[in-house]
């Protein structure tokens, strides 16, 4: 079909969806953003029926003025193709519910209870209802967004690009489009700052999710079997999602979810025609063999060269088996680290600037961009305030906005020496509101001799009951916790010599931390696509130990600018091979 007009149809496309779905919701829920359980049972149907509006208008409207009649006979043609062969259908069909199920089983089996991540078909009471109720959502999804998505915009798309990348960018575009009535609809459940919660509920799993069904629809020009796939995924996440998950356990079925489906993209691209030129099966099952290895020994240096490192930091021997104040908040600790720094100004200088540690105060002095990334609003205040520095016990340290995620942002104090000691009973990550606290974070001041300071800063924790949880804290929690701590300590040490903070020194930081990410992204894809796979070998390795040098060492800018360069030009050389299928 010829376009009829140049008047970038696909932007006007996306414009209208948004335009027509958003404007729905808003006029049905008004500002009640988020909604209460009663609104969403109560709405739901109008919200629902407000989004399917967005794209199925304006795939419709859209087919009609770009490609007039012939649009409209092409998108029938499309939507009764049928006979495309069995293997396709089990794709469609299947996939989804298969995935989603052999995710929350595995998630099961390590949770501290296993309840927790059952699917909820398994768990549920009302078994007829939760079918009925997920292949109804999921049929009128599947049917009504893909007229719109996979009936305009995907074979748009195809026309200028590769699968890889029409999936990934509609799916962005799609995961985008939910943001709305995600949002409406967290406040029952999340039990997270919007921040943390809605980016991993939209671009998580939609994605290569949607690069799976533009592949399948690139393969079978079908776009019935586009509809039957959307349709499988929209009833398996409600069939087979987790009846009683909430908060972090949201987040991680989501992730893992999303951490399944791009392996899958990944599969695709290697074993369809994506993969190298001249790959055989052995070379192909020979480079999965060298990323595992590759994921095994990054995951061995981190575990036993990398964390020993930084959980200690800065603390001495003596000063890490010493017993601190605020070491009784969590008597019998299952873990433990003791950080430490040495600053060039007595206990008197020093106290206020602690003292006013806090969300609601002066800040924390670490990774501003970062901390307002995910909706922290963080003040970066970098004068004394003596209006902030009081504190009595029972206070509350808030360290995301009171007003957000209901109000939960915070650690309370529990042992304090003024001038000297702030203890904080905080909850391991996953814990109820409603549980006791199983945490602490204390920072304790000590005179160092000639005039200085040793600031010491002690994190316990409550044995953890899950593997689950364990596994959570040491690849994401300890690391994350670190990096702003370190960068916090820092902080405060050039408040307390000079007055103020190198805000744009911390800000290159946080730059210097994505590329370098970006880099070990598109190392693990130069793996499977260079004919020469032992220099995109050797740029994963060093891509991964810059970025944990980057984020964890935190080296000068120059030094840091100077290792990120060093990746990127032992990536940047050798050949890529052609990739069709899946792949860019």
């Amino acid at each position: 079909m010829a376009i009829r007009q140049t008047a970038w149809p696909l932007p006007v496309y996306f414009v209208l969806t948004f335009t027509i779905s958003w404007a729905g919701i808003l006029a049905i829920v008004g500002a009640r953003i988020p909604g209460t359980a009663s609104e969403s049972e109560a709405l739901f149907p109008a919200v629902y029926l407000a989004m399917l509006a967005g794209p199925v208008v304006a795939g419709l409207l859209m087919t009609a003025v770009v490609f007039g009649r012939e649009g409209f006979r092409d998108l029938r043609s499309r939507l009764f193709t049928w006979r495309v062969g069995v293997r396709w259908y089990a794709v469609a069909l299947l996939a989804a519910p298969v995935l989603a199920v052999l995710v929350a089983l595995i998630l099961a089996m390590f949770a501290a209870s296993s309840s927790t991540f059952l699917p909820g078909v398994f768990t549920t009471a009302e078994r007829g209802r939760v079918l009925a109720f997920g292949l109804g959502v999921g049929l009128g999804a599947g049917v009504f967004e893909e007229l719109g998505w996979t009936g305009f915009a995907v074979p748009l798309a195809l026309r200028r690009h590769s699968v890889a990348v029409t999936g990934a960018a509609i799916g962005m575009l799609w995961g985008a489009w939910h943001f709305l009535a995600v949002w409406w609809g967290s406040g029952t459940s999340s039990g997270l700052p919007p921040a943390v919660f809605l980016p991993v509920a939209l671009f998580s799993f939609l994605p290569p999710f949607r690069i799976l069904m533009v592949w399948v629809y690139a393969r079978t020009g079908s776009l019935l079997v586009a509809m039957l796939m959307h349709a499988s995924l929209t009833a398996s996440m409600i069939i087979f999602g987790p009846e009683t998950m909430d908060g972090i356990a949201i987040v991680v079925y989501d992730l893992a979810l999303a951490a399944v489906l791009w392996g899958a993209v990944v599969l695709v691209a290697v074993v369809s025609r994506g993969h190298v030129a001249g790959a055989t099966p052995r070379r192909l099952a020979f480079r999965w063999t060298l990323l595992i290895s590759a994921a095994i020994v990054i995951a061995g240096t981190f575990a036993f060269a990398v964390r020993p490192a930084y959980l200690n930091w800065g603390a001495t021997a003596e000063e890490q088996r010493r017993v601190l104040p605020g070491d009784e908040i969590v008597p019998a600790a299952g873990s433990g680290e003791t950080r430490a720094i040495t600053i060039d100004a007595p206990i008197e200088r020093v106290w206020p600037w602690l003292a006013q540690v806090g969300q609601d105060r002066a800040g924390f002095y670490s990774f501003d961009v970062l901390e307002n990334l995910v909706g922290c609003r963080m003040p970066a205040d970098d004068a004394l305030r003596p209006e902030r520095q009081a504190w009595q016990p029972g206070d509350k340290l808030w360290m995301y906005p009171a007003e957000r995620a209901g109000g939960v942002g915070f650690a309370t104090l529990r042992a304090y020496e003024p001038g000297r000691v702030l203890g904080f009973g905080t909850r391991l990550v996953g814990t109820s509101m409603q549980a006791p606290e199983n945490g602490s974070w204390t920072w304790v001041l000590e005179p160092a001799g000639l005039g200085e300071t040793r600031l010491l800063i002690r994190g316990r924790g409550a044995p953890r009951q899950s593997w689950l949880g364990l596994a959570f804290d040491r690849a994401f929690f300890e690391p994350v916790h670190f990096m702003m701590e370190r960068r916090m300590m820092i902080g405060l040490k050039q408040l307390v010599d000079t007055g103020a903070r190198n805000h744009m020194v911390n800000h290159w930081h946080v730059t210097l931390f994505a590329i370098a990410f970006g880099l070990m992204v598109a190392s693990v894809r130069a793996v499977f696509t260079r004919r020469h796979w032992m220099r995109a070998t050797v740029a994963l390795l060093g891509s991964a130990a810059v970025f944990q040098i980057l984020t964890l060492a935190q080296p000068s800018p120059l030094v840091g600018t100077l290792l990120v360069m060093a990746t990127a030009w032992v990536l940047g050389r050798g050949d890529r091979a052609g990739v069709a299928g899946v792949t860019a």
